[in-house]
């Protein structure tokens, strides 16, 4: 939503702001349902790695919608099944076939299916993992730009330092006399 007075936002903007919501997305689910961490604990303890408040703040949300995908995509996988199976069937059946011979078939086929779906599951774990590789490997030289500059900034406090500790050793050692 634009505000009277300003520009809209560019596409780029949009798509920055979008990856940003899906970076926070994948980030929660992982969070979630790979170290089982409850959506409040995300919420309260995980925020800076969950950067979008949207997605924070919607987390029971993105949680039963992520279940509810799950559920879809193995109706879908065992739909898959059970049509590659009837398949095999009729064309058994118009082939005058008793299914002797090729009764392994429609396995192969179900399994077959069973394997393409998986490959895609796969791969889109892959997208996901790479797209949180580069955002992780763009974080991470901004933290060795910072770490670097704090460095170059305290190499010049430490000349400072050096001295005044000296002065006081020399202090320590008239007081022995």
């Amino acid at each position: 939503m634009v505000n009277p007075g300003e520009e809209p936002p560019t596409d780029e903007q949009v798509q920055e702001r979008e990856g940003a919501v899906l970076d926070s997305i994948v980030l929660a689910l992982r969070y979630m349902r790979g170290e089982n961490l409850e959506p409040d604990f995300v919420k309260r303890y995980r925020a800076d790695a969950v950067a979008s408040p949207a997605v924070r703040d919607n987390l029971h949300a993105v949680l039963d919608e992520d279940a509810e995908w799950e559920r879809l995509v193995e109706s879908r996988s065992r739909a898959a099944a059970v049509l590659a199976e009837e398949d095999v069937r009729a064309r058994d059946e118009a082939d005058g076939d008793d299914g002797g011979d090729d009764a392994g078939g429609g396995g192969r086929d179900a399994e077959l299916i069973r394997l393409r779906m998986d490959l895609r599951g796969a791969e889109d774990r892959l997208r996901g993992s790479r797209a949180e590789k580069e955002r992780l490997g763009k974080e991470l030289a901004g933290v060795d730009e910072k770490a670097a500059a704090k460095k170059d900034d305290d190499d010049d406090d430490d000349d400072d330092d050096d001295d005044d500790d000296d002065d006081d050793e020399d202090d320590e050692d008239e007081d022995d006399e």
